[in-house]
């Protein structure tokens, strides 16, 4: 054989033997799977009921640290709640499998984790943990009380404030407005060059009726021209029923209740078309987003057309207030069953639905959908506790372009 193909032959057995030192390979032997690690995504923050900004990471290896590729690692979430996509992951061929994850529904250091396993493997399970952290609220309410009641009574409007703040975070834009005095109410001062950022709300505890009559009515009553949300409204309480709401423990629920209306739940619906009254013999809510939350939370033992809304009480709770036969303990409904009334991610759907954004993470549990129920507890009715009279719609610079009734 001739030298030259000799010193050829040998370069060919040469590479076949030692692949890897020869340009050109397209063949790698595959790494059997011995150890699993954390790679990435431990220790983020996040706000509640988001996704985390980093993906979680797992690195899986073979003998001398090789990266094994093909190896699916299972996620599961062990505390905290939330979700996680995908729940499971094949490593990549530097070794790597990692899902996105959204941390559960509650604030705390460290209280979310998470573990990706493989059967067998060293190190299996790797353990996550995540900071869950409360929305940053950009939308802001100023309360104006027109007339004080005790420190408690005042202490519970401003909870109420703090409240609603965590639920609706989404900053609105400002409107600077001028107010005839008695515009919204009798008793309501004077407003000269005042800019709103986000809600004004007017407080006035005063007597009205007596006691067990009507306990406070409350209404938007400035409205920003467009998106329709309120800029400006008022709530009124009777002095005569403070005292027994306090003494029953629903004096904070029934002023969170109250602020909602202001917000627009009941009073503003008929503005966004939002307010079912003729297909069926129960009126309905058709915003999508609190009907998903509706079925989300138990929805289907009921047979009629979600959201069902109140088809009795009178002027003022009919029409303005989720069904009580069928939610019961909501804190929406025209009537508060006792203390514990839960502010569902129903009622938060329906403010997404009007177009405020909100944190449907910071909703309270919820679970009393149901296809009739009966009242337990101490009843508080809350009868005709919607104001009626003028809404007015104004531009960015408080200018009034359109009234209409509420």
């Amino acid at each position: 054989m001739p030298a030259s193909i000799r010193i050829r032959l040998g370069f060919v057995l040469a590479c076949g033997l030692f692949l890897a030192e020869c340009g050109g390979g397209t063949t790698s032997q595959s790494v059997v799977a011995t150890t699993i690690a954390l790679n990435s995504g431990s220790g983020q923050t996040g706000v509640v009921g988001t996704a985390l900004t980093n993906p979680i990471s797992v690195k899986v290896t073979g003998n001398g640290g090789a990266p094994a590729s093909g190896t699916v690692v299972t996620f599961n979430i062990i505390a905290g709640g939330g979700s996680l996509l995908p729940a499971s992951a094949t490593s990549n061929a530097q070794g790597i499998a990692g899902v996105s994850w959204t941390l559960g529904p509650t604030a705390g250091v460290n209280n979310n984790s998470v573990t990706a396993s493989v059967g067998g493997l060293t190190g299996s399970p790797v353990t996550f943990i995540a900071t869950a952290t409360a929305p940053v609220s950009q939308f802001n309410i100023t309360l104006n009380f027109v007339h004080h009641g005790t420190a408690a009574e005042d202490a519970a409007f401003a909870a109420a404030v703090v409240r609603w703040q965590q639920l609706i975070v989404g900053d609105l834009p400002d409107v600077t407005v001028n107010i005839p005095a008695g515009t919204c109410f009798p008793a309501q001062p004077v407003v000269t060059n005042q800019l709103v950022d986000d809600l004004l709300i007017f407080v006035d505890l005063i007597p009205i009726d007596g006691v067990g009559q009507i306990l406070g009515q409350a209404s938007p009553c400035f409205v920003r021209v467009g998106s329709h949300l309120t800029i400006v409204g008022f709530m009124q309480f009777d002095t005569a029923d403070l005292p027994g709401l306090s003494a029953n423990g629903t004096l904070n629920e029934v002023i969170l209740h109250e602020m909602g209306h202001v917000l627009g739940f009941g009073t503003i619906w008929n503005l966004f078309g939002l307010l079912d009254t003729t297909s069926t013999s129960i009126p309905f809510f058709s915003g999508s987003s609190a009907r998903a939350q509706f079925q989300a939370l138990g929805g289907a033992v009921y047979l009629g057309t979600p959201v069902p809304v109140e088809d009795s009480g009178g002027v003022g709770t009919a029409h303005s207030h989720w069904r009580e036969r069928n939610m019961h303990t909501e804190l929406m409904t025209g009537f508060i069953s006792g203390p514990g009334n839960p502010l569902s991610t129903i009622t938060l759907g329906q403010f997404q639905d009007m177009g405020y954004a909100v944190s449907l993470a910071g909703a309270d549990p919820y679970s009393g959908i149901t296809a009739m129920s009966t009242r337990s507890g101490p009843v508080v009715q809350l009868t005709n506790d919607i104001a009626h009279g003028t809404l007015y719609v104004v531009d960015v610079n408080g200018r009034v372009v359109a009234t209409m009734k509420r």
